[in-house]
């Protein structure tokens, strides 16, 4: 008996200390899970303030999720968007090479990194982005069209324009990318097909909600077709639908005095050279040339 409870007694502290090292073990999982909730909860509430464009709330959110937690490469990411939207870009940029560490390269993150590297000017580090992401994911769009971005850049019409197609079939229903197709065609002198692209890109929209862009593309498209009543109609669209810009009200005047409406194109380029003053040599020519015009109106106008 006494001997039996000699190798109990040995056998019972093992278990014991077993037991308390597992509940040493679960103490510290506890606060571990605690941090996790925490953080996904700040988390939340930083892409809200994101969402809501309140920059420096996100960021405040952001910073505190990141210390509870700072393995989740989703936080690391919407703080990298939070900091980008302040201008501290170099910082923004940091954060989300470790949201790309952290997700194991996923290519979306990837993307993103890259359309961070070339609005900050590093066509190098943005192509090895771009490289990348297209190994973790040939059919990604969102890396197409990062390519074509590039190309654009590096002044590679054509290649860039492969880029967006394939971008495009890999996401069919995205407007920007339709955009990016038609200002390609239409620096390449192709308005019929940059005018085919934008009308299929009007598609998505309701008439109410169309982008002004795209109204002001189509009137260059028409411009250039020598179809200046439906240029004009374009050019007027997109000015109604907010702050007209100086090129846009040039562009107006030209196809205004092509048709001979000698008031309007007047107005619309005198309008053009207040907005942008470095737009007045342009704006002259074009008041220079309907008053050409006007003193010969027998002879047709002179574009």
């Amino acid at each position: 008996m006494a001997r039996g409870m000699a190798l109990a007694i040995p056998l019972l502290a093992i278990w014991l200390g077993g037991a308390l090292v597992g509940c040493r073990t679960l103490s510290r999982r506890a606060p571990c899970d605690d941090n996790i909730i925490a953080a996904r909860e700040l988390t939340q509430k930083g892409l809200e303030a994101l969402q809501r464009g309140r920059w420096l709330e996100a960021e405040i959110k952001l910073v505190r999720a990141i210390e509870a937690w700072p393995m989740d490469p989703q936080t690391h990411q919407y703080y990298a968007e939070a900091l980008w939207h302040r201008g501290a870009r170099e910082r923004a940029i940091a954060e989300m090479e470790q949201a790309v560490r952290l997700s194991g390269a996923d290519a979306t993150r990837t993307a993103q990194l890259g359309e961070m590297h070339l609005a900050n000017g590093d066509i190098t580090a943005s192509l090895a982005a771009c490289d990348e992401a297209l190994r973790a994911d040939r059919t990604s769009g969102r890396s197409w069209k990062l390519r074509g971005d590039i190309l654009v850049r590096q002044e590679d019409l054509q290649g860039a324009l492969d880029a967006y197609h394939h971008s495009l079939s890999c996401d069919d229903a995205a407007p920007e990318i339709r955009m990016e197709i038609a200002e390609l065609y239409r620096h390449r002198g192709d308005p019929r097909r940059a005018l085919s692209t934008l009308q299929r890109l009007a598609d998505f929209y309701d008439l109410d909600e169309k982008p002004w862009r795209i109204d002001e593309l189509e009137g260059l498209a028409y411009q250039a077709l020598d179809r200046h009543d439906e240029a004009v109609e374009h050019f007027e669209a997109a000015a109604a639908r907010g702050e007209p810009s100086g090129a846009l009200l040039l562009a107006m005047a030209k196809s205004q005095l092509a048709l001979g409406h000698w008031e309007h194109a007047r107005y619309s380029a005198e309008q053009a050279r207040e907005r942008q003053p470095e737009l007045a040599a342009a704006a002259d020519r074009v008041l220079g040339q309907m008053a050409v015009a006007r003193s010969q109106p027998q002879a047709g106008v002179h574009r």
